[in-house]
């Protein structure tokens, strides 16, 4: 809150919620073998294998992004390599939050130990109308406090001179991240919350008090 001399400025935030109806599995696949080929090979066929299951249960190619490739030695006691580990990194939007449970079990079932699940995190893909409600209670928020510190100052708010949101904003909006689960409705989607902020700027609506002359 920052009050100044030609009006006052004041920051409101509110939170409203939406339900989640996205799903974002981030997985991967990570094989082992004793020379560096032989593991990207065999991780190369897991990430086909994970990449064509998502297609034939209806997942898009908009919605499958690689997001990581390693290749790391391992070590034994005695500090001499024996082997090397594989390990690409996939990112998948699943729109049927009810399904994501038996989409990871069916990954599971295809690529087998070398399949690797790191989290499952529900979200709202388009939160338009939640968003549009916590910005206009955001102004509320703000229209309140302005009042009180007017009233505070022995002040009258005047006309708006400025308005602007604070924050990034807008989609996506994230919710909790769950631990996999196989079997359909194995986790609930739940609600996601969805927060915004808005700058108002009022001028003052009378003249400031005039401050007694101590001269007199």
């Amino acid at each position: 809150m920052r009050p100044s001399n030609s009006g006052i400025t004041v920051v409101g935030t509110a939170t409203t919620s939406t339900t989640a109806d996205r799903v974002r599995l981030r997985m991967a696949v990570e094989r082992a073998a004793p020379a560096a080929a032989d593991a990207l090979t065999r991780s190369g066929d897991d990430a086909r294998a994970l990449l064509a299951t998502l297609r034939e249960i209806g997942v898009c190619d908009e919605s499958i992004q690689t997001v990581g490739l390693s290749l790391d030695q391992q070590w034994g006691d005695r500090g001499e390599v024996t082997g090397y580990v594989a390990r690409q990194r996939f990112s998948a939007v699943v729109s049927d939050v009810a399904s994501a449970g038996d989409t990871l079990e069916r990954l599971a079932t295809q690529i087998g130990d070398g399949f690797r699940v790191e989290t499952v995190e529900v979200f709202a893909d388009a939160p338009t109308d939640a968003a549009d409600a916590a910005r206009a209670a955001a102004f509320d928020d703000a229209l309140r406090q302005a009042r009180a510190l007017a009233q505070r100052a022995g002040r009258r708010l005047g006309a708006v001179r400025s308005i602007s949101t604070v924050g990034p904003g807008g989609p996506p909006v994230f919710g909790g991240v769950a631990r996999a689960m196989a079997k359909q409705d194995s986790f609930a989607p739940g609600e996601v919350s969805v927060q915004e902020s808005v700058r108002v700027s009022w001028d003052w609506a009378d003249e400031p008090a005039q401050e007694p002359d101590s001269t007199a």
